[in-house]
């Protein structure tokens, strides 16, 4: 699980504006595009129905393990990066709490991860825990 964080924090530090993500975990290039996409929704499934204010759709990528295929939506407002991971198979037997969320603060970070309906969501952001809780609520 500390390995997910880690994994999860890094991608969040490497895919900030400038940077694309391709469909492999460390495989980042500078793009040079600046701009936001839209607040459009370009994939299935679960998808936040709040953001803050200023925050669009930058993009998706899809994170491949051994048993599942995990979403990876990011979302931007320029100067920050919310990073939102949906495990659609979570199997996790851990002697953990996971039907209660985790919260964690790591640097300028705040790390929320919850349960809903099988799924598993790791929300990552530098917004408060009040705000990241704001988002997960509304996660459809």
């Amino acid at each position: 699980m500390r390995n997910f964080f880690l994994c999860a924090l890094l991608l969040t530090l490497l895919t900030q504006p400038g940077f694309v993500l391709e469909n492999s975990l460390f495989q980042a290039a500078q793009s040079g595009r600046d701009e936001l996409v839209s607040s459009k929704r370009p994939v299935d499934g679960p998808w936040p129905e709040y953001l803050p204010p200023g925050y669009k759709f930058q993009g998706f990528s899809y994170l491949k393990t051994k048993k599942s295929k995990i979403t990876y939506l990011r979302f931007a407002n320029g100067e920050k990066l919310l990073s939102l991971f949906i495990d659609p198979n979570d199997e996790s037997g851990h002697n953990r709490r996971h039907d209660h969320p985790d919260e964690k603060k790591k640097g300028d970070y705040t790390i929320f991860e919850w349960k809903k309906g099988g799924d598993k969501y790791t929300l990552i952001g530098r917004e408060s825990l009040s705000v990241l809780k704001k988002i997960a609520k509304s996660v459809k």
